[in-house]
Parts: structure tokens; C-alpha cells; sequence
């Protein structure tokens, strides 16, 4: 019986009957047990939801997208430290142009090539420069016709 520190009982508890109080006391162990033995479950459920893709009816097909690069551009990362000045000696010695500071990192740049030259031909070309940490071609993802994104 809950007492206060005087050890007196309070009204409070006298007033909740004899029964429901036997019946609180034998089923709040009960109540604690059969959550936690049921809440693993219910949390792997909606974790199995979120990582499980949606299922995919007959009549709506999910979009496709098909991937390229742009021609004429390539995505070039320079070493942290190379300043804009050394950037564009080595863009004038390999006959490219900025075309735009990307927000990706620091020393992010987008590259335009010049007409004839190869995207492949371009990366190879600055993988050979020592202040450059990596170049790439700038990849496009295009959803394609007739898809329908859900």
C-alpha cells in the first residue's frame, strides 16, 4: 500500500476499490511484458517498409530513366590548396574553358572541352596533372517518354 512519509495511507488510494487495484497490480507486469516482447516486431515492420520497394501493380510501370553524359563537359575536382590562378594555367594549357563553379565541394569545376575533342580523351588528359583529384564526365539522368514517376 502506497504511504506517504508520514506512513499514512492517502485518501486517494482508499478510494480506488480493493479489486482494481489487485487486478492494476497483477496486470501492469503483463502489459510491460507484452510490449516489449512486441515491440522489436512492430519496429522491424516499419523498417521492412521503408527498405522493401513498393509493390509495382500490372497496369502502372515504374519510370525509367536513361543515363548519359553531357558532350563538350567534363566535371573536374582540384586538390584543396590549388588556387583559381593555377586552375586556369592548367585549363589555358589544355585548351578548356570554366564553364561554372559547382557547389559540390571546394576546387569543383565544370570543364567545357573544346569541339572534336572526346570527354575520354579530356579525362585522360587531367588525370595526368598532379593538382587534379578527379575528373568525370557530367553525367545526365533523363526520365524517359511515356513513364510515369509514382
Amino acid at each position: 500500500m502506497p504511504q506517504n512519509e508520514m506512513g499514512l495511507v492517502s485518501e486517494k488510494y482508499k478510494r480506488v476499490p480493493l479489486l482494481e487495484r489487485k487486478a492494476l497490480f497483477l496486470l501492469s507486469p503483463l502489459i510491460i511484458v507484452i510490449f516489449l516482447a512486441l515491440f522489436p516486431m512492430i519496429v522491424s515492420a516499419e523498417t521492412a517498409k521503408e527498405s522493401e520497394p513498393r509493390a509495382i501493380t500490372k497496369d502502372v510501370k515504374p519510370p525509367t530513366f536513361t543515363a548519359g553524359f553531357e558532350k563538350g563537359e567534363i566535371v573536374v575536382e582540384y586538390r584543396a590548396g590549388v588556387n583559381i590562378t593555377e586552375i586556369k594555367a592548367i585549363n589555358s594549357r589544355l585548351n578548356v574553358r570554366i564553364k561554372r563553379k559547382l557547389p559540390l565541394k571546394e576546387n569543383v569545376y565544370l570543364v567545357a572541352i573544346p569541339r572534336g575533342m572526346k570527354v575520354v580523351d579530356a579525362i585522360a588528359d587531367f588525370g595526368k596533372i598532379k593538382e587534379v583529384v578527379s575528373a568525370h564526365p557530367n553525367y545526365t539522368y533523363r526520365k524517359k517518354r511515356g513513364t510515369r514517376a509514382r
